[in-house]
């Protein structure tokens, strides 16, 4: 993502600055011009970090062609809503959406589990959720997170040494 290439550039700029505030730490003019740079790329990289994900990438969450989600079927009409063709495998997958972000966009497959029967009263065996959040993910609906058995509704990668960022 293109966010991702600007914090890499803020983080490059920082380091840059830092190191030269060091190795020019006779002239103070000088060092002090390098960390007041440093500090600014800080605050930028802040900034950046905590844009809301509408703001970085308005797109993100825009409707796939073929696949509802919840958020086509927000503000709809009960006459349109009947007239749509929702199966109760999308209610369950829409059930799965709000867990999830619930518990702020990353669950593990433990949390979803028990908070689905905390829901629906039904006890859902762990490998029919592993399959419906691997079909979920092809619909582009989840995201895998952070290892193994941990789910995001919204996009993620792995960095070296298996910290999460986004793409």
């Amino acid at each position: 993502m293109i966010l991702r290439k600007f914090l890499d550039f803020v983080n490059e700029n920082i380091e840059f600055n830092e190191r030269n505030a060091v190795k020019n730490k006779n002239d103070e003019r000088r060092s002090e011009s390098y960390s007041q740079r440093a500090g600014k790329f800080r605050e930028l990289k802040t900034f950046l970090e905590n844009l809301p994900d509408s703001a970085i990438n308005p797109t993100n969450k825009q409707s796939s062609p073929i696949h509802l989600s919840p958020e086509d079927l927000k503000d709809l009409p009960d006459e349109l809503l009947k007239e749509l063709n929702i199966s109760d495998s999308d209610k369950k997958d829409f059930i799965i959406l709000d867990i999830i972000n619930q518990f702020g966009g990353v669950a593990s497959i433990d949390k979803i589990l028990i908070e689905y029967f905390r829901r629906t009263n039904e006890i859902e065996k762990r490998t029919r959720m592993v399959s419906r959040l691997y079909r979920m993910s092809s619909k582009g609906l989840v995201y895998s997170a952070e290892g193994k058995g941990v789910y995001s509704t919204s996009p993620v990668n792995q960095k070296k040494g298996g910290e999460a960022a986004e793409e």
